[in-house]
């Protein structure tokens, strides 16, 4: 059942990795800081350290110290604290929650979904959608959902980087039918494994020794998208 919240609750403590506006040299301080890529700012309230965000281990710590107890980050959010690049606009959360109240100047964007263990990850005390799940949930999303991403790249790029394959992908969309925007999830990851084959499980990248019942199982065909 969802409930509402009109604020996050931050866990205590969390906050070591964003720095306080009032402890930095004021706003020209911060702005020349910013200027030598030492300060990345989230808002006139605080910000993070750019040397923090060159792992994935560091990324994890900023988010956990911007989302609420009992979250895991998804989609454009997770895909940042995995690969990492310009920091989202939004923050994007699978929870039961729906919170009105920004976070540093980023407003929380809420799925209510179900999650298996397979489906997420945990880093230090970040719960976060796992490369492939992330990978699908992009897929899956309409056309423009995430304004100035692009998609099939950043699926790409999250794909090599940690040695998902596409199957692995499919495979995770087929076990889950009634996904918002499964037929489109299941065409766009097609399509990656067809132009790019390297990006393949080693038994699909041949076409002569495809199963061909994967990926699309016998019996199973692409209706219409339920989102």
């Amino acid at each position: 059942m969802k409930t509402t919240a009109t604020a996050p609750v931050i866990p205590s403590g969390a906050n070591d990795s964003i720095i306080p506006a009032s402890e930095l040299p004021g706003p020209l301080g911060a702005a020349a800081l910013a200027r030598m890529g030492i300060l990345v700012p989230l808002d006139g309230t605080g910000g993070y350290l750019a040397s923090q965000a060159r792992t994935v281990h560091g990324r994890a710590g900023i988010i956990q110290a911007m989302l609420p107890s009992a979250s895991t980050a998804c989609a454009t959010l997770a895909l940042w604290v995995w690969i990492g690049g310009e920091f989202p606009p939004n923050l994007q959360i699978v929870s039961h929650s729906h919170f009105r109240a920004a976070v540093y100047g980023r407003r929380i964007q809420v799925y209510d979904r179900k999650l298996d263990d397979r489906d997420r990850s945990r880093l230090g005390r970040l719960w976060v959608t796992s490369p492939a799940r992330t990978a699908c949930d992009l897929a899956c999303a309409k056309p423009g959902r995430f304004d100035g991403l692009n998609v099939p790249n950043a699926i790409v790029e999250l794909i090599r980087e940690f040695g998902v394959t596409v199957d692995e992908c499919l495979q995770l969309l087929w076990d889950n039918p009634r996904w918002p925007g499964h037929a489109r999830g299941i065409g766009l990851l097609t399509r990656i494994g067809d132009t790019q084959p390297d990006l393949r499980s080693p038994e699909f990248r041949d076409p002569m020794f495809r199963d061909p019942e994967f990926p699309k199982p016998a019996g199973k065909t692409l209706g219409k998208d339920p989102s």
